[in-house]
């Protein structure tokens, strides 16, 4: 992270819709990858959602899952 920004945004307490619109460079920006367990239960394993395509403080990106819940 540069110098002089603000933290990051903790990871959402509930998975994040796939698809849905995030910024990893602008102000305050969310963590790039953030892992959920599959179907809300840690014992059937973990996905992790990224989010991708965020490239300029203006541009937004959007988060996409692994395939750790299939």
């Amino acid at each position: 992270m540069p110098l002089g920004t603000n933290p990051l945004t903790p990871c959402p307490d509930t998975p994040v819709l796939e698809g849905g619109e995030c910024s990893t460079l602008e102000m305050g920006a969310v963590r790039e990858n953030c892992g959920y367990p599959c179907n809300g239960d840690p014992e059937q394993g973990w996905q992790v959602a990224t989010c991708v395509g965020s490239r300029g403080p203006l541009e937004t990106g959007a988060w996409i899952y692994d395939d750790g819940c299939d």
